[in-house]
């Protein structure tokens, strides 16, 4: 019986993580299609842009996503040490490697 439940438990974790990353492939897709709006791109730009993110592996966008997250955290974090401070010149490396592999330029 527990190992029933176990499974059960181990899918519920594999759909959570496929809807986690379709919801951020969606949200990549909305603000491709949002942009032009906002920012007066054309809308050739903008069809380009959610074709491109439309053909993406959805755990990618998930992954920039996440990297996106950590490198604010991680800009936020180094900015509480001083100024010239090597905690504060490390984070902000830190928050710079993130950044590069949230633009799809680093280790993913």
């Amino acid at each position: 019986m527990s190992s029933s439940i176990e499974a059960l438990q181990q899918r519920l974790e594999q759909v959570e993580a496929e809807r986690e990353a379709l919801a951020a492939q969606l949200n990549a897709v909305f603000g491709a299609v949002l942009r032009p709006f906002v920012e007066t791109f054309s809308d050739t730009e903008a069809m380009a842009e959610a074709r491109r993110i439309a053909m993406r592996d959805p755990l990618d966008i998930l992954a920039r996503r996440d990297a996106r997250v950590k490198a604010e955290a991680a800009t936020e974090m180094s900015l509480r040490r001083p100024p010239g401070s090597v905690q504060r010149s490390w984070m902000q490396e830190v928050a710079n490697e993130y950044r590069q592999q949230a633009e799809g330029g680093g280790d993913e």
